[in-house]
């Protein structure tokens, strides 16, 4: 559970509640905060668990499908990161967040820069989990071409 500006946001809400949770700005921050400490730290059971079924990537280097991203974010060994320059936009079953990070991360084998780059995230409310899922990412930073 944690803790915003004085109140809690679950995000593994309980199965018998189909109470959505409102699609705030901060909660949208707050998801894709959670979502990078979980691939920092390793937490794949976190991460396969906000992961909608119909979930799809793009990196520069094509899309990916929800277990392919899975393998990916498995591999990322992803360095000291930094998140920043948030701009959300929601409405009751959706939340867009754009958002920058300066992180050095593994991608297709390859170790990027910790230059900052762009992100997009979309995550959606799935009444059957009573739950946000992380439905689609882009990466923008782009691959060296060797």
């Amino acid at each position: 559970m944690f803790f915003i500006a004085g109140f809690a946001i679950s995000c593994q809400q309980k199965s018998n509640s189909t109470t959505l949770v409102e699609p705030t700005e901060a909660n949208a921050i707050q998801l894709e905060k959670q979502m990078w400490k979980a691939m920092a730290n390793g937490d794949m059971q976190w991460v396969s668990n906000h992961i909608a079924d119909n979930f799809q990537s793009v990196h520069s280097d094509g899309a990916r499908s929800r277990l392919e991203e899975l393998e990916l974010i498995r591999g990322l060994d992803l360095g000291k990161y930094e998140l920043s320059n948030f701009k959300v936009t929601e409405d009751k079953y959706g939340m867009v967040v754009t958002y920058s990070v300066s992180v050095a991360e593994n991608v297709a084998g390859e170790r990027t820069d910790a230059k900052p780059a762009p992100r997009l995230s979309v995550w959606d409310w799935q009444p059957a989990d009573s739950s946000w899922k992380w439905e689609t990412h882009a990466n923008l930073k782009p691959m060296s071409e060797n």
